[in-house]
């Protein structure tokens, strides 16, 4: 019996190849069904969201708000979103523990990988294995600060100052899994906010002060994070508890200066579960417990100051970066003392009061004060009649807005005389205001340090700056009408005065003189504050001395 055999050549090849073809068409439909090991084929990399990434984060904030505090003090509050960390730099991930569970389009879980991460990049530990088939997966990384307890995330914040590794950290991702080798990067973000604690004062620090951060009731401490959805959702049966934290603000021990300087104080960041049911979105407060500003205690009882953020709805402020501002304002004026340095009356400590600031030094311009006292007794502008200024101007908005008190007295081209007036006795009241004392311990620079009798626009700027009445001296248009009530209690005034040993600055019965020398009866003018309000005008007598007061004013 014969057996069919196959010579032709190519026959031959075309049976070889048609085996061939159904070999390999097989072996790609295995692999394309078979489970693939993800820890294999996949490298995990994982990078941090910066904080206040969320552009639209500032949405919810409250407005600032300013509260009287009832003891002359005030305070301006107000949250502030911090400064986003440039895009351009990358926020590195924490070392560690991590954990990448894998869904299904379900949301149901279908595997687990446990690691290591360095550097941003995952590594299993040895035996862990995740095995998939060909799809689509919702991976969701986790670190060590996160519990699984098997069907969800748990976490909480038992820790308001974490260390980097305790902050818990959430990363999401959804993408598609095949034979090929890739990478899955996840954006890992913080399951937490950060508040820190600011005050702000003026000219000085704001002593041993302290104060806790506390919540009205109770509040969820452990947080869910449900898998399937990720929604947040306190966990009820877990820690429920009312939060009460204490702290001090620091301090610098910043020496007193010329300048009005901003001093600011800060706390570092408290961390606190980002969403309507956790700490900072309940009924948060801030509360005072010690210290002193502009030496004055700081309220400690019924001046709660609300971190609420919304009061309507869920914020989420998972991820978020804030600072809540107390700014302390104080309704006292600045004080200039012995040395040239400035400050409010109850900073004082071992420094001599001289003046009240009415407007402050800057780095361009000197500052100028009122003295605390009158020059000694009442004085005559001049020992006689006739023009003594060489500037004597008839137009009243002229004079009004004159500066240039201190010229008139020291210069003495601004003399009809022949020499200053600062050194002419026969001109009473600049003399006297020249050699007032005390003196001030500041080198004699230009105009600085130096006391002198004012014009009537520096009054104007006292009346602007001291007694607030800016609004009232606009209508002022002649000699005329330069008079208004007054709006600050005379009282108060004065105590500004008297508290600092100086003498009270109004008088029912006498003018305090100005530099200026009027055109239209060769009169000097004069300044008053008495009970009915504040004026200005001039005097056509010039050497009565009755009911006449000088008050010096200095640069510095």
């Amino acid at each position: 019996m014969k057996r069919n055999r196959l010579t032709c050549p190519a026959c031959v090849l075309v049976f070889v190849a048609t085996v061939l073809f159904m070999g390999c068409s097989s072996e790609n439909n295995i692999a394309t069904d078979r489970p693939i090991d993800v820890a294999e084929k996949v490298q995990f990399s994982l990078g941090l969201e910066p904080f206040n990434a969320d552009k639209e984060m500032s949405r919810a904030l409250p407005q600032p708000k300013n509260i009287d505090l009832g003891n002359g003090l005030e305070a301006e509050i107000s949250v502030e979103t911090d400064v986003p960390e440039p895009s351009t730099r990358a926020t590195p991930i924490y070392d560690g523990k991590y954990t990448i569970i894998a869904l299904n389009s379900s949301g149901t879980r279908v595997g687990r990988l446990i690691g290591t991460v360095s550097g941003g990049k995952f590594t299993k530990d040895a035996g862990e294995h995740m095995r998939l088939a060909p799809g689509t997966y919702t991976f969701v990384c986790f670190n060590s600060a996160v519990t699984d307890d098997g069907t969800d995330l748990l976490y909480n914040e038992h820790n308001l100052q974490p260390t980097p590794q305790q902050e818990p950290l959430i990363g999401r991702t959804t993408t598609a899994i095949s034979g090929v080798d890739y990478d899955v990067k996840f954006t890992m973000q913080r399951q937490v906010g950060r508040m820190r604690f600011r005050i702000v004062t003026s000219t000085s620090e704001g002593v041993g002060i302290t104060a806790k951060i506390l919540s009205n009731h109770y509040h969820f401490a452990t947080q869910r994070y449900v898998l399937a959805n990720e929604q947040k959702e306190g966990v009820h049966g877990a820690d429920y508890k009312q939060l009460v934290h204490s702290f001090s603000y620091p301090t610098t021990g910043a020496a007193p200066s010329s300048f009005v300087k901003t001093h600011k104080s800060t706390t570092d960041y408290y961390y606190f579960l980002g969403t309507s049911n956790g700490f900072i979105c309940s009924d948060t407060m801030l509360q005072f417990t010690d210290g002193t500003v502009y030496g004055k205690p700081v309220p400690t009882n019924n001046n709660y100051f609300s971190l609420v953020f919304n009061t309507s709805g869920v914020y989420d402020i998972r991820n978020k970066s804030y600072t809540f501002t107390i700014k302390f304002k104080t309704k006292d004026p600045l004080y200039l003392y012995q040395d040239g340095t400035i400050g409010y009356l109850g900073d004082k400590g071992t420094r001599t009061p001289v003046g009240i600031v009415i407007t402050p030094k800057t780095e361009t311009k000197e500052g100028m004060a009122v003295a605390l006292k009158c020059v000694p007794g009442e004085v005559e502008w001049s020992t006689s009649e006739g023009q003594k200024n060489t500037e004597m101007i008839s137009d009243f908005n002229t004079v009004f807005k004159s500066e240039n008190g201190y010229e008139q007295t020291y210069n003495a081209s601004m003399s009809t005389l022949g020499k200053a007036h600062a050194e002419n006795p026969d001109m009473p009241a600049f003399y006297a205001a020249a050699h007032y004392t005390p003196t001030l311990n500041i080198p004699k620079e230009g105009r600085k340090g130096r006391w002198f009798l004012p014009s009537v626009g520096q009054w104007r700027l006292l009346a602007i700056h001291l007694l607030k009445e800016e609004s009232a001296i606009q209508g002022f248009t002649d000699w005329s009408n330069a008079h208004a009530p007054i709006h600050l209690e005379r009282t108060t005034i004065d105590k500004y005065f008297t508290d600092a040993g100086g003498d009270p600055l109004s008088d029912d019965y006498v003018y305090i003189r100005c530099s200026n020398q009027t055109k239209a009866n060769e009169g000097a003018a004069q300044f008053s504050l008495r009970e009915y309000g504040f004026s200005f005008s001039s005097a056509s007598i010039q050497h009565q001395a009755t009911w006449y007061v000088a008050r010096a004013f200095v640069y510095f």
